[in-house]
Order: C-alpha cells, then structure tokens, then sequence
C-alpha cells in the first residue's frame, strides 16, 4: 500500500498544531472562557480529490462527519478548551436509504487575551456511512482558525476556516470548511 506524502504532511501538521499549543496553554493571562458553551455550525463544505468535486452548503450542518453541527465545548483552564462536534445525515433516493453519522473532537488554544479574539483547533473525526446493510468506517484529522466573538449575555458567534484529511484512505480527498457557529454559554 503506497502511503500520500499528503497524508503525512496533514498528520505533521496536526501534531504540529497540537505540539505548540502546550506552551501557549501553559502562559499566564486571560483564558479562553471559564464557561460550557453549546451551539450550532452552519456553512460551506468543498470536499475534492480523485478527479471528483463536491460542493456542499449546509445550514444548519458541516455535512457528514467532517465535525458536526452540534457542539459542546467545554473549557480546561488557561487558553485551552475542549470541544465534541455530532452530526447524524440521512438520505433515502430511489430504494436507497444511506445513513451518515459523525463524531468529532478538537483541541482549541486561545490565541488572544479574552473571551472573544482569535483561536487555533486541531483534532479529529470519525464517520460511519451505512448503505443497505453495508457499512464503512473513515477517520479524519484537522486544522483550522477560528474567531470567537462573545455578544450580549453570554451568546456566541464563531468564524472558523478548516482543513481535514482522511488517515484511513489510500488518496484521501480535500476537506475545506468555511463555518459560521451559533452558540450559548451554559452554566
């Protein structure tokens, strides 16, 4: 099985991300946000590769299991927080039902001094597509930027940019994602 120099530069760069982070989680100063937040992400998802192309827009929803439009968030302390992402899509076409399901998970550093500024997220997901009986099993690995804007009384508004790779697929596609997010603090 040839290995895609593409596969391993993803996984560099997501362990990259990820290794980084620890220095700025451990510095003193403002925290992400001392408070769960929940939501929803909506937006723009362009998956490409082996001469195939699709263009999604899912409002509200990410489309499959490249994260997902339900999220959970929940802060670690510093600048680093923590979120879950599901997202359940099914399609049923000519006698065909096909079932997608999408867990994710993802590390987010603040990158600035309060509850509101800029921040970086690296994780995973899993994706579980059923079709009549038969079933498969995908992984995902990403990155991204994001911009977390807190407004009135505790509401939540993200802008979040993302790139993700299949790991379990010998030509994985490109998964490019411009989001928008919705959410609430909790708590």
């Amino acid at each position: 099985m040839k290995k895609s120099p593409i596969r391993a530069i993803v996984l560099a760069l997501a362990s990259v991300t990820l290794a980084t982070a620890a220095p700025i989680v451990a510095q003193e100063g403002a925290a992400s946000s001392s408070t769960p937040e929940v939501g929803v992400l909506l937006g723009l998802t362009h998956v490409s590769g082996q001469g195939d192309d699709l263009t999604v827009i899912a409002v509200p929803g990410t489309f499959g299991g490249f994260g997902g439009p339900l999220y959970v968030s929940a802060p670690l302390g510093g600048r680093l927080s923590l979120r879950a992402e599901s997202s359940f899509l099914k399609v049923t076409s000519d006698g065909l039902d096909i079932g997608v399901l999408g867990l994710g998970g993802y590390a987010i550093v603040s990158l600035g001094s309060g509850a509101s500024g800029p921040y970086a997220l690296g994780g995973g997901s899993l994706l579980s597509l059923s079709a009549d009986g038969d079933s498969e099993t995908e992984y995902s690995v990403g990155a991204g930027l994001g911009n977390r804007f807190v407004v009135g009384s505790g509401l939540v508004v993200r802008l979040e940019a993302r790139y993700n790779r299949f790991v379990s697929q010998d030509e994985p596609p490109n998964i490019i994602q411009l989001l928008l997010g919705f959410g609430a603090q909790i708590g």
